[in-house]
């Protein structure tokens, strides 16, 4: 009776323990349909054709969920990350700066130093919302690049969208389209 019991107890503990550590992990997906759906979820916003789906990742946990995708030029000279996030625990006011960690973090693409930044208000769903145009340039090749980054308010959290292209491929006239286009 008492080892049964132990049994019991033993696969309640590693069932709920692996439960939680298996919630923490990041789902990856490469499909480019799912791509663009998490895309879309995260932001109703009109990519430019220059933009293929390439990875996404989500989060859904008892603490947070977040969700990511990852658009890439097609001729490789950027990349168009749209990414949102809301807080389950604590304070559902915290603004996770989700940016700069990945900004931090990143192995792959180019080791920017900012340079001149410009910022510009648009009006998303009724709000007016900066965006901060950049000049930046790659610490390794010296490669010329602009940035173009926003946060957003989201239902439930924040969102946000950040352009990094190469500034010979860089069409100001695409980007502001895009922005205007974010519903």
């Amino acid at each position: 009776m008492v080892g049964g019991l132990g049994l019991i107890v033993m696969l309640l503990c590693c069932g709920v323990g692996g439960w939680m550590m298996w919630s923490l992990f990041p789902k990856m997906t490469s499909n480019p349909v799912e791509v663009a759906e998490i895309g879309k979820q995260v932001l109703d916003v009109e990519i430019p054709d220059d933009f293929q789906p390439e990875t996404a990742m989500t989060i859904d946990n008892f603490a947070m969920t977040m969700r990511m995708a990852n658009f890439r030029h097609k001729q490789d000279k950027g990349t168009l990350l749209l990414g949102d996030f809301q807080m389950k625990l604590g304070n559902h006011d915290q603004k996770l700066d989700i940016q700069q960690k990945l900004d931090q973090n990143s192995k792959d693409g180019p080791k920017l130093q900012m340079g001149d930044s410009k910022v510009r208000e648009f009006q998303v769903r009724g709000k007016a919302v900066p965006f901060r145009f950049s000049d930046a340039v790659d610490q390794e090749t010296k490669k010329k690049f602009r940035v173009v980054e926003g946060d957003l308010e989201a239902p439930k959290g924040g969102a946000f969208i950040k352009l990094i292209i190469d500034a010979e491929a860089y069409d100001e006239d695409a980007v502001v389209k895009m922005i205007e286009s974010i519903r």
